[in-house]
């Protein structure tokens, strides 16, 4: 009988956790040992690291929990706030270095259209015995353009996420962390 692509898939996801032996794979996906090694001769699984990370962080947040619960109310949710202050913080600045990221990589594109259409354009303007005006327009246009990303890059790390922004947002994983009955302390 040959297996489904669905069935393929379970068992390669399984497999890639590297958290079962061959046999226990053929009998919790009901096939036999043969046809496990076939699908994974070769192959090595590839999420093994992930499931151990999952782990860490599972019981890192027991712990957590565990310190939160010895806590008041009160502490907990300035904890809490003090937290999601943090995290937003470090949100922000990760979402301006990603923004920064992509304007520079507009702005080298921006270049190399910009070098290939001034060198096509002094090309046809040779041949034509003219002067590239339009070529040399653009060029300034374009390099103005990558002088205000630079400036407004490195000026808006000195800023803070604007407070409607915060306002926005709806709860955050650490506020899933306060035991409930030691909410309203």
């Amino acid at each position: 009988m040959a297996l489904s692509e669905d069935q393929k898939e379970k068992i390669f996801a399984d497999f890639n956790t590297d958290s079962y032996t061959q046999r226990e794979l053929a009998k919790k996906h009901g096939v036999g040992i043969g046809t496990i090694n076939r699908l994974t001769k070769g192959k090595t699984p590839q999420n093994g690291t992930l499931v151990e990370q999952v782990v860490q962080t599972t019981i890192k947040q027991n712990v957590i929990l565990e310190q939160m619960e010895q806590k008041s109310g009160t502490e907990q949710k300035s904890i809490i706030i003090a937290a999601n202050k943090q995290l937003d913080k470090t949100m922000f600045k990760n979402q301006i270095h990603n923004d920064v990221r992509t304007n520079q990589e507009l702005v080298g594109v921006m270049q190399q259209q910009m070098a290939e259409f001034i060198n096509d354009d002094a090309i046809a303007c040779d041949a034509a015995g003219k002067k590239s005006s339009a070529a040399i327009e653009l060029g300034q246009s374009i390099m103005l353009a990558s002088k205000i990303s630079d400036t407004n890059n490195t000026t808006i790390f000195g800023k803070t996420q604007p407070e409607e922004e915060k306002e926005d947002k709806k709860g955050s994983f650490l506020q899933i962390m306060v035991p409930e009955k030691d909410k309203d302390n």
